[in-house]
């Protein structure tokens, strides 16, 4: 990025995150392949050894990490090189190589923060995040639609109109089991506490995995990040009940006796801002 030039809208092709979300390198790789795709529009960057060190400025990192990078694109196919030129290939190509659709985020990125530029490495984890949040959400609509008995049970349950079931519904009616399981029958418990699971966040070690990482530090560490730089709310989600003995499958259990309370402990809802 220039001095003068204060915000870009970098463009990345959806599901790369995820595709390449457990290999660090290809995400840097990635990083520097999107920002320098952004900034040379025609594909081509001329006479790249006399040049060099203002490309590495393009992507705030240094020659040698800039040099490192491009090996990487190169053996991945993703750069070709010419003599002094480097071409990129294209999204057409990207699109086929990993089989994927041309469909793209366009991810604002500035200076004005006192960190520099936000690494665009960390919003790529952050589009991987939303990809699996989506994932969850799917997959739980589909489950439930298998059987129409099932999904006009949750109807029922969450009070939905014309059969338009809300999944953010049937986990505040989850939850609300959970805490006042007098209010719900022995069927609508189990439905809400054992069988289907609404919601779309994971747990630290989870996320973790989810870029190769097994400690859930890691996974801390990297809500930190993105909460810090505003990309992501993070909501602490403890609920208690007056039930002795209670299970589900939305978190960990446990009783406190200090409080005489049954304690489910969820994974932090991960609220994420538009880009």
């Amino acid at each position: 990025m220039t001095n003068t030039e204060k915000c870009l809208k970098v463009k990345v092709l959806k599901q790369i995150p995820t595709i390449i979300a457990t290999n660090k390198p290809l995400i840097k790789a990635f990083e520097t392949y999107f920002l320098l795709k952004y900034h040379y529009s025609n594909g081509i960057i001329s006479n790249f050894s006399k040049n060099q060190k203002s490309v590495a400025e393009v992507c705030n990192i240094s020659v040698r990490t800039l040099w490192t990078r491009l090996k990487i694109l190169k053996e991945n196919n993703l750069i070709t090189v010419t003599g002094s030129n480097i071409k990129f290939s294209s999204w057409d190509f990207l699109c086929e190589k990993f089989n994927i659709r041309k469909n793209f985020y366009y991810i604002k990125l500035n200076n004005s923060n006192n960190d520099g530029i936000l690494k665009l490495e960390y919003l790529i984890r952050l589009k991987a995040l939303q990809e699996a949040k989506k994932r969850m959400q799917y997959a739980f609509k589909a489950k439930v639609k298998q059987s129409s008995d099932v999904y006009n049970e949750f109807c029922c349950i969450t009070g939905a109109e014309n059969g338009k079931l809300s999944r953010r519904a049937v986990l505040n009616s989850a939850i609300e089991c959970f805490k006042n399981p007098a209010m719900f029958t022995p069927d609508e418990q189990f439905f809400l506490l054992n069988c289907f699971n609404a919601d779309d966040n994971m747990n630290c070690l989870t996320i973790a995995r989810m870029f190769n990482n097994n400690s859930a530090s890691s996974g801390t560490y990297l809500k930190r990040i993105l909460e810090k730089s505003g990309l992501i709310e993070i909501e602490k989600r403890i609920i208690e009940s007056i039930e002795r003995c209670r299970k589900a499958i939305m978190g960990t259990v446990f009783y406190s006796r200090p409080t005489k309370q049954t304690i489910l402990i969820m994974p932090d809802n991960l609220i994420i801002a538009g880009l």
